[in-house]
């Protein structure tokens, strides 16, 4: 097997089990596998709203040096595929052969709509609406399908077998359960797995724009994948091997805006016909080549900063952005950037729901608005929000949640308790309970005595004093609730 292919290999597996573990919280958040997540190629181009423009400039020149290589080392979607079409083809070589012949060879790539895809991304991303981009975004939708698929199969089994064994295993709430996220993820999931069983990168080469963009970049790159012409027979070994169906026989020529670099291509040639090598040493009609290269890469490169720099200078608001009051404002994870600021930066990849150890943090309906749906907020209906816990902040890879230690996020305001007498069992009952107050941590709500009965004492907040927490919510006895928390604007 070629070192280069090794390598690749070796390295795509580090990235997938680290951004993977990260996503499903077997590894810590504080981890050094959050690097798997930051390196992302959509939250390194978000980060560049909060002002971080390192990531983004390192992933570029990456693709300027070497290809597409994100797509088949750091991309943990890209490396799904790549498992799933590696098992499918050993077991369809064994039991449809017509399948993968079908399949396999050069496709002529799908332009018009991978190319409109993107355009309507950068659009989107530069007026306001980020939703198109975390529905086709590689990276967040591995975040989902973990989050909403894995994790809640996972839950599904240990429930299944505490049935078996239930003085072994208990049974886990699902409480993390949302209705639009799980649907949207298992059909992800599903046609994900589908395509690449049999088509390999289709999805990569034909809907993803994260694809399309670096592809734009990577057909000028430094290194690139060669054909010696004089050396081919057209076996079509390194056709019927390319995953991304990019290289044309009859022409001995590679597409370098669909390849990969996965070097499958070098492996499969038993005459060492093709190489990686410095464009300089690729040989006849490079000019031509490297010209429309460079226009491409100057298009993509462009198209994406105008858009980023519409969508940080340009204050234009999202036209289909839902509304919100004191009332309904959603309760944003602490460490989080302001209301509008946070839609904007965040590609609802989910690594903050799962990394929550009280489970309140939840896939949004349509709390803020239809272009929020799936961001994540919290809710607390099954818990508060740990005043010794900033797990949250620390596995955001654009900084949409930002970064805080402990003793600021113990400070930092998330909403605000409001009390509703009418639903109060000690003010309207008699009831001793004072449960709100005796949770709070920031002692926020004291009981204070009814004017008209003092035997009988009811709850004040603070406002000054109260982060919002929910600790009080979530105590409350009362049903309706007689004290709630609502977000801030």
């Amino acid at each position: 097997m070629n070192k280069l292919r090794v390598t690749r290999i070796i390295i795509a597996a580090v990235f997938f089990v680290a951004a993977l573990g990260t996503l499903i919280n077997i590894f810590p958040s504080d981890s050094i596998t959050q690097y798997a997540l930051e390196l992302q190629f959509t939250p390194a181009v978000m980060g560049i709203l909060t002002g971080n423009f390192a990531l983004i400039l390192i992933l570029l020149a990456i693709t300027l040096l070497f290809g597409r290589v994100y797509c088949s080392f750091i991309c943990p979607l890209g490396i799904f595929q790549d498992i799933v079409h590696n098992l499918s083809g050993r077991i369809l070589k064994k039991t449809n052969k017509e399948i993968v012949k079908k399949n396999s060879g050069y496709k002529k790539p799908h332009n018009i709509l991978r190319y409109t895809i993107l355009a309507f991304i950068l659009i989107s991303l530069a007026i306001g609406i980020t939703l198109p981009l975390s529905l086709l975004d590689p990276y967040s939708i591995m975040g989902k399908i973990s989050n909403n698929v894995i994790v809640n199969l996972n839950n599904a089994l240990n429930n299944l077998f505490s049935l078996i064994a239930p003085e072994t295993l208990y049974y886990q709430e699902y409480v993390k359960w949302s209705i639009y996220s799980f649907i949207y993820s298992f059909l992800a999931l599903v046609g994900i797995v589908s395509v690449a069983s049999i088509k390999g990168r289709l999805y990569c080469n034909s809907i993803c724009p994260v694809g399309t963009f670096l592809g734009m970049i990577g057909e000028c790159s430094l290194f690139k994948i060669v054909i010696n012409k004089e050396m081919c027979v057209k076996c079509s070994q390194c056709s019927k091997n390319c995953k991304s169906n990019c290289i044309d026989l009859e022409t001995k020529e590679i597409d370098y805006n669909r390849c990969v670099v996965c070097f499958n291509c070098i492996t499969s040639c038993k005459r060492g016909g093709v190489k990686y090598v410095p464009f300089w040493k690729k040989g006849d009609n490079d000019k031509k080549e490297s010209n429309t290269g460079r226009r491409n890469a100057l298009i993509a490169i462009g198209g994406l900063a105008s858009a980023v720099a519409v969508r940080k200078y340009g204050k234009l608001d999202s036209c289909i952005s839902g509304k919100t009051s004191p009332k309904n404002t959603p309760i944003l994870p602490p460490g989080s950037l302001k209301l509008e600021a946070f839609k904007n930066a965040c590609t609802s990849c989910h690594a903050c729901i799962e990394a929550c150890p009280k489970d309140i943090i939840k896939p949004a309906s349509f709390e803020y608005g239809i272009d929020g749906i799936m961001l994540p907020t919290i809710k607390y209906n099954n818990g508060y929000c740990k005043f010794n816990c900033n797990a949250c902040s620390q596995v955001c890879p654009n900084e949409s949640i930002q970064k805080i230690s402990l003793e600021e996020k113990q400070k930092t305001k998330i909403g605000l308790a409001v009390f509703i007498a009418e639903n109060c069992i000690s003010k309207n009952e008699g009831i001793d309970c004072g449960a709100c107050s005796s949770e709070c941590p920031v002692q926020a709500i004291t009981m204070v005595k009814d004017s008209n009965n003092p035997s009988i004492e009811y709850p004040s907040v603070n406002p000054d004093k109260c982060i919002g927490c929910g600790a009080c919510e979530y105590r409350c006895p009362a049903l309706p609730k007689a004290i709630k928390v609502n977000g801030i604007l």
